[in-house]
């Protein structure tokens, strides 16, 4: 492997940045179980966000053992392009100049 891989940042893959997407408006960063149609999100998708510390898990759930309740971590809130210019905008003028 080359060291420009080796010294790269990681990036989410397009699919792990719409489900991180999903827990940016929801209470406490939850993570949703489902897409937008009903399909369990691929626990490879939420193994790797974990992995990657994007996303850490909330709980177990007592229901559905195999299940895999998460939330969003720090990191995984500036995966999103969107979040930081949100995050800019709800941020104090005197805090910007710093």
């Amino acid at each position: 492997m080359s060291e420009f891989r080796i010294s790269r940042k990681p990036v989410p893959s397009p699919v792990q940045r719409v489900w991180l997407r999903r827990g940016l408006d929801q209470p406490g960063g939850k993570l949703p179980l489902f897409d937008d149609y009903g399909k369990q999100i691929d626990p490879r998708t939420v193994q790797a966000c974990i992995e990657q510390g994007w996303a850490e898990p909330w709980f177990a759930n007592p229901t559905k053992r195999d299940w895999l309740v998460c939330k969003l971590t720090a990191a995984g809130r500036h995966q999103h392009p969107m979040l930081v210019r949100y995050q800019a905008a709800l941020m104090p003028d005197r805090w910007r100049r710093l």
